[in-house]
């Protein structure tokens, strides 16, 4: 009984240790910043990066870009897109949650944009089967 006791507490101190690390290891927008990640919401932050993306993928030279984008209640999704030989590879994770790990989303033909308003463009992914996969949302300052 002593060993299974020991044995739930011991189980119990590493997952409060894990919980802790995964709190202060929290992906903040101050972080992101200075990881020069796009950042999409709630402000646009490193725009000149996604700029330079767009236009690395239409002049077909190698690039990689990572896009932030908060929730209303601060919870960061990011988007790792990595332009190589022509091809898309879109990762997608939530950094802060304790389960979630980075995964493969897919591979993509090319990224546009439709406008939906006056002041926003939607960016998509395109895949060569032509599935559509939202990126991010670009607000238009004038």
């Amino acid at each position: 009984m002593k060993k299974i006791i020991g044995s739930c507490i011991g189980f119990l101190i590493v997952i409060i240790i894990f919980v802790m690390l995964k709190i202060t290891n929290s992906y903040t927008i101050e972080k992101a910043t200075a990881n020069g990640d796009f950042i999409t919401y709630p402000e646009q932050i490193n725009m000149e990066s996604f700029n330079e993306f767009i236009t690395n993928v239409n002049n077909h030279v190698n690039s990689k870009i990572r896009i932030t984008e908060y929730s209303k209640e601060g919870v960061p999704k990011v988007n790792d897109l990595t332009f190589d030989n022509d091809v898309i590879v879109l990762h997608s994770f939530y950094p802060n949650s304790l389960f979630n790990k980075k995964k493969k989303t897919g591979e993509y033909s090319e990224i546009y944009f439709e406008s939906i308003g006056d002041d926003k463009d939607m960016y998509l992914l395109n895949s060569k089967l032509g599935t559509k996969t939202y990126i991010c949302q670009i607000r238009n300052f004038k």
